[in-house]
């Protein structure tokens, strides 16, 4: 499988494909590839927590598989919502946020040293 942390142009229009819509048009097949994608995404994403979370103990405890949900969901919504409100830069800043994050939880500086992104 090549490298899920690519950006899938199926995973990211099986996102915004209302469900009931692509049962209705008879499109089972592309929603099971849209899950498989996202579901390998999230999985890759939990073993490269995993492995980190070996190779240095971090300073807050977190579940890898949860963890990696919780970034799969935020880059969907940026995704969503950066083409809704025609602000492209909405996914970067939130990449930005989840590496200060990640960084957070190995570092011994406050975690977020930072001024926030406070609207898209």
């Amino acid at each position: 499988m090549e490298n899920t942390f690519t950006v899938s142009r199926v995973g990211r229009q099986g996102s915004e494909l209302p469900n009931g819509l692509a049962r209705a048009h008879g499109q089972l097949e592309l929603l099971a590839v849209c899950d498989a994608v996202d579901l390998g995404w999230a999985l890759e994403m939990a073993d490269l927590l995993r492995e980190a979370r070996r190779e240095a103990p971090p300073r807050v405890n977190f579940d890898p598989h949860d963890l990696a949900w919780i970034f799969q969901s935020i880059w969907q919504s940026a995704g969503l919502l950066s083409r809704t409100r025609h602000s492209p830069g909405l996914v970067r800043r939130n990449i930005d946020e989840m590496h200060v994050y990640l960084d957070g939880l190995w570092s011994s500086v406050p975690f977020s040293p930072h001024q926030l992104h406070t609207s898209p």
